[in-house]
């Protein structure tokens, strides 16, 4: 947004009222057009303060948190109609959500519909693209000519790693060349680990933000492993890897097809033998993998964070006037 030619100030604190007199102090010195916030569970703030001083709130919305924090962290759910959530949710000027899924969430807990956009997770195509992989040199983290299968960013239950090593393993004992390359916080090597040989598995367990993209771009295909259930994300790592030009290979799960188009291969969630056959038609087909890899980057252009900032500003902007 700034790059875009926005005055931006960022608040950051989990104390309301540490975020609630920096927005008023702000407001004061020169006002405010509008204020962006991610939703969050009990923050009801931003949305009181721009009510109060008849500024435009936009929320971009990433989940139903309330249903996420019930099944994965073992809190009580609660009913979204009757919480403070749905007085934000209603009030919010634009609705950003992430996948058709989070913006029926959002339209059902209280938002019009006519408030509701919806903008997948972008990447940055500076930071991920196929030529960052030179950068590494001599210190590629796979052996030349392995098939890499990558996975990368912070380990969720939700993103079932099992299915993933039992798939590698079965291709391993093909005589497939493939080799699994993962990065980022969690249990990727006690999880993989005891599914793989050693030799055949390699984890990155932290690697700064601004050289992510040249590990990523070691990829030769992104395999999603979500369960049926979860049909609401907009994974970041699938449009970063696309970008980087791995193969996105992904269950038919949420709005996960529709992203991915003609630029991968779509599969019955769930089904380890399909995934399976996918990879093993990249790996035998290399000409078609090379064909699917520069589909994936070139879609994956289309939905950058400077074209989605715009959009965003100019829908906002709109509804403040």
């Amino acid at each position: 947004m700034r790059k875009l030619g926005a005055e931006v100030f960022d608040v950051d604190s989990p104390d309301a009222d540490v975020v609630a007199a920096r927005l008023h102090e702000l407001h004061r010195i020169d006002p405010l057009d509008l204020v962006y916030e991610r939703y969050s569970l009990g923050a009801t703030t931003v949305s009181e303060f721009a009510e109060g001083m008849g500024i435009a709130h936009v929320l971009e919305v990433n989940a139903p948190l309330q249903a996420e924090a019930s099944r994965y962290r073992g809190s009580e759910e609660g009913d979204v109609a009757s919480s403070p959530e749905r007085a934000v949710l209603g009030k919010a000027k634009l609705v950003v959500a992430v996948s058709s899924k989070v913006a029926e969430f959002a339209i059902d807990s209280g938002a019009p519909s006519e408030n509701v956009v919806i903008e997948p997770n972008g990447v940055d195509p500076e930071m991920f693209n196929p030529g960052r992989a030179q950068e590494l040199g001599a210190e590629a983290p796979v052996p030349a000519g392995r098939f890499t299968l990558g996975v990368h960013g912070r380990l969720r239950p939700w993103h079932n790693l099992e299915m993933l090593g039992r798939v590698a393993a079965r291709l391993l004992d093909e005589d497939c060349d493939v080799h699994v390359l993962t990065i980022g916080k969690g249990d990727y090597a006690e999880t993989l680990g005891a599914l793989l040989p050693e030799e055949r598995f390699t984890h990155l367990s932290w690697v700064p933000h601004p050289d992510v993209g040249r590990y990523v771009a070691c990829f030769d295909a992104l395999p999603l492993t979500y369960a049926p259930a979860d049909d609401y994300f907009s994974p970041l790592k699938l449009r970063e890897a696309m970008a980087s030009g791995a193969v996105p290979v992904v269950p038919d799960v949420g709005d996960l097809a529709q992203d991915v188009g003609e630029a991968g291969i779509i599969y019955e969630p769930g089904s380890e033998s399909e995934l399976q056959e996918a990879l093993r038609g990249l790996i035998q087909d290399p000409g078609h993998c090379s064909h699917l890899s520069v589909l994936a980057q070139r879609q994956a252009e289309g939905s950058d964070w400077l074209s989605i900032a715009r959009r965003t500003l100019e829908r906002a902007l709109a509804v403040t006037l």
